[in-house]
């Protein structure tokens, strides 16, 4: 990926220096001769100067499973776009940086973490800091061994859990080739030795290049750069372009890194720095390594060349669609396996410009300014997308900016500090979401009363709200002949018959209840939209009302109206006792809406009958499965019934729920503990479920019984990380507790 600092933009009273400097620095120069005696050419190099150092990111995409817990504070930038900035206390100085995310492996105890070495605005650092986006702090590790110097505009690239710097600029005019490693595990850096196969192979001092990490062939990429030609250095920058290609070996505990040259063929790109190189891998072919724009030693640049990590030929690529302007000073990441993005950089003014100065504007800041585009590049279909990353709408970062610095963490692209305009560095840390967030998962009940339903689900961590909706379910009324007329009835028969009917529409409803009736087949009413806050690895919803269109002429309450929708009257509607209601929730953030999670069917408490246990919590134990649940709230609890969601071949004529097809639930403890353990034997006849994620899940139903009877019951999944082994002896023989 590309080292973005260039030597183009700095007047001679602000050239880089290694002192820092006031609020608008103007570094002190070694032996800096009077302007009067300098030649015209040595004043026409230093105006184009620059002491912008920033540095590279590189990382790998790895998504966890579960989400962790997120401490970060997010504030949106501008309401029709996806950029959101994170505001920790970051305890840097302004600067433009190198900075990666650090590679993840499934052995590597450094996930998620963004790691910045060196760069800064008027004094180059030689700190190292950290930032973690679990929990969205930076702290600077204690470190030992070779600790390099300062340096800005280096390589900076990931490989497991060690980082490599290369090159960069020590201060102002001098170059270096070092080649520093970071074991991120125990923080500690060492320099290595650097040997070419040939006499030669070893690339020169310089800056400004591209240090790319090809990943499971074990090669860094290195191409382009500039180095300083004057001899005097110290005071004059006399650029050095270069278009030569290195490859690093990256060889594991010697100490020693080997250099190769390879011969290249094909057209191959101009003499540049400042530009940008990711890596992308077409379908039955080697890794391509693609470089887009940079400046040469007239102008910026917008072309796009492909090199061959297999043939080491060179291609010029010429995507259809509408070409951003040229630029250098941007970044660039892979969001996908075809996809890449560029954000920002350094554009020009107006299309009659395409020099980096001219004798009206000898330091080029009237001609060049920061650019806030986000472009999408699609290198399977070579072409330009005029999309965004969120739909039809091209991208805009909330401000432009060049020098800045991106890489993908998960689906989010991190975007760290740069240049705002000639002057101002930033330091601020942004984030551009590139993916909808996953389907919401593990919804469970947490607590059922009488007019309120209370559910959790997992936290998503990509997710900026939530919207939940809910569906009462109607239970379908028995059928009756109509003929008979309660007015003839006398009150025997009218009691009996009642008792009767009110028998079978609650089979009715227990039977419906159980029929998992299509998603898109149900009416769903919203409940509420909830901010995600990134606090904890749930998320929970009290329901205590939905919302659904009124009927036309229908006049409401104070409390029942709410204002929703303008054209529209909305019904505010409280949760009735009794009554079973189905909930789904998705999640939301600026890329859209994913999918909603698989429903949930929970029954409001009937008053006097006790509520639904809650809080359940499933562990897996030598003599089986152990379930422990809360009481529902205020009721004399006689006893808990336990049911198993089994296979009908062991269906035991113990039914605590209706069929659900292969399935048939069956009661496997019955007792007045609030907790019961389910014995191996029980779980080897569990008919799994993977309706709502990809691993199988015993289903438990557990249920509570005053004097009353019982009151609802609360389902619960247990995922499965294996298939449950039927024991030899057979599953009907060694119950850890048998139900009575």
């Amino acid at each position: 990926m590309a080292v973005n600092m260039e030597v183009d933009q700095m007047p001679p009273t602000e050239q880089p220096a290694p002192t820092p400097a006031a609020e608008v620095p103007e570094p002190e120069i070694k032996d800096k001769p009077d302007e009067s005696k300098q030649t015209e050419e040595e004043k026409k190099v230093e105006n184009n100067n620059d002491s912008a150092a920033l540095p590279k990111p590189v990382v790998e995409n790895e998504s966890k499973e579960e989400p962790m817990e997120v401490q970060i504070e997010k504030m949106e930038i501008k309401t029709d776009e996806n950029e959101v900035k994170i505001e920790p206390e970051i305890p840097i100085d302004k600067r433009s940086d190198n900075w990666l995310p650090a590679k993840r492996s499934d052995l590597s105890p450094f996930r998620g973490l963004i790691l910045l070495f060196g760069g800064g605005d008027g004094e180059i650092r030689d700190e190292l800091m950290v930032y973690s986006t679990e929990n969205g702090n930076w702290f600077k590790p204690s470190c030992s061994g070779d600790i390099p110097p300062g340096v800005a505009a280096h390589g900076m690239i990931a490989d497991g859990t060690r980082i490599l710097i290369h090159g960069g600029m020590l201060e102002f005019g001098k170059m270096s080739n070092d080649l520093y490693e970071l074991q991120a595990s125990k923080w500690e850096w060492k320099k290595l030795e650097q040997k070419g196969l040939k006499s030669g192979m070893v690339p020169c001092p310089r800056m400004c290049h591209s240090f790319t990490n090809l990943g499971s062939s074990g090669t860094v990429v290195l191409f382009g750069g500039v180095a300083n030609k004057s001899d005097s250095p110290e005071r004059i920058f006399r650029p050095d372009y270069y278009n030569d290609v290195y490859y690093l070996a990256l060889k594991g505990g010697t100490g020693i890194y080997n250099w190769s040259k390879p011969e290249c063929t094909g057209t191959a790109p101009c003499p540049r720095e400042s530009h940008t190189s990711v890596v992308y891998k077409p379908e039955g072919r080697a890794q391509m390594v693609i470089v887009y724009g940079g400046k040469d030693e007239r102008r910026r640049l917008g072309d796009i060349f492909s090199l061959d990590t297999g043939t080491n030929s060179w291609t010029e690529l010429k995507p259809l669609g509408v070409p951003p302007l040229n630029r250098s000073l941007h970044s660039a990441v892979m969001i996908s396996e075809t996809k890449m993005v560029v954000l920002g950089g350094l554009v020009q003014r107006s299309e009659k410009f395409d020099q980096l100065m001219d004798n009206h504007c000898p330091t080029g800041k009237q001609i060049w300014h920061a650019d806030d585009s986000v472009r999408i590049l699609d290198l399977a279909a070579d072409e330009w997308l005029d999309k965004g990353l969120q739909g039809d709408q091209q991208d805009k970062l909330s401000f432009g900016r060049y020098g800045l610095q991106a890489a993908l963490v998960g689906s989010q692209i991190y975007i760290f500090a740069g240049k705002k305009n000639y002057k101002e560095c930033v330091n601020d840390l942004v984030f551009l979401e590139t993916k909808t967030p996953i389907r919401p998962v593990n919804l469970r009940l947490m607590k059922g009363m009488e007019t309120e339903i209370h559910v959790a689900w997992s936290s998503i961590k990509t997710a900026e709200k939530y919207l939940v909706q809910c569906s009462p379910v109607e239970p379908k009324k028995a059928e009756r002949k109509a003929e008979n007329s309660e007015a003839k009835l006398d009150k025997e028969d009218k009691e009996s018959k009642t008792a009767d009917k009110d028998k079978k529409d609650e089979e009715a409803e227990k039977k419906q209840e159980g029929e998992k009736v299509p998603s898109d087949k149900i009416q769903w009413h919203d409940v509420q939209i909830l901010k995600h806050t990134g606090v904890g690895p749930t998320v929970s919803c009290e329901i205590q009302y939905y919302y659904q269109e009124a009927s036309e002429g229908e006049t409401l309450s104070e409390d029942e109206k709410a204002f929703l929708d303008a054209e529209k009257k909305w019904k505010k509607t409280k949760l009735t006792p009794g009554v079973t209601y189905r909930v789904r929730v998705c999640a939301i953030n600026s890329c859209g809406r994913s999918q909603f999670s698989e429903y949930g069917s929970y029954k409001t408490s009937t008053p006097g009958f006790p509520g639904a246990p809650w809080n359940i919590k499933v562990s897996k134990t030598d003599l089986g499965a152990s379930l422990a649940w809360q009481p529902p709230a205020n009721a004399d609890v006689i006893e808990y019934s336990v049911y198993l969601s089994v296979k009908k071949e062991y269906t035991t004529g113990q039914s605590g729920g209706p069929s659900t097809g292969k399935s048939n639930f069956t009661r496997v403890y019955i007792g007045h503990d609030a907790a019961c353990i389910v014995s191996h034997a029980l779980l080897s006849q569990a008919a799994t479920s993977t309706s709502d994620s990809n691993k199988a899940a015993v289903i438990f139903r557990i249920a509570a019984k005053n004097k009353k009877g019982y009151g609802p019951a609360t389902q619960v999944r247990w995922i499965q990380d294996a298939k449950i082994k039927r024991p030899a002896g057979g599953a009907k023989n060694s119950d850890a507790k048998k139900a009575k």
